[in-house]
């Protein structure tokens, strides 16, 4: 479990988004049908690195499969378009 700090959350949060952990991308592939609402009013979600295509839990963002790298102090977590950064 990790304090954050929540920033606004603008826009929708969409397949082929990208969630980025530090310097590292996961491609968005299933968005579960509450996570901008938890995001915005409780700065909490629940990512999986499955790549699954349809989200089986509400709270939750899946993205690719991939090696999930460790978080520390300072990390930062951000989800953007794809040409957005």
């Amino acid at each position: 479990c990790y304090i954050i700090d929540i920033n606004p959350v603008e826009g929708e949060i969409e397949v082929g988004n990208i969630l980025s952990l530090d310097d590292t991308e996961y491609t968005i592939t299933a968005v579960g049908n509450v996570v901008k609402t938890n995001l915005a009013n409780l700065g909490h979600i629940t990512l999986n690195f499955n790549g699954d295509s349809e989200a089986e839990v509400a709270g939750t963002l899946y993205v690719e499969k991939k090696e999930i790298v460790d978080l520390k102090e300072g990390s930062i977590v951000k989800i953007f378009k794809k040409n957005e950064f």
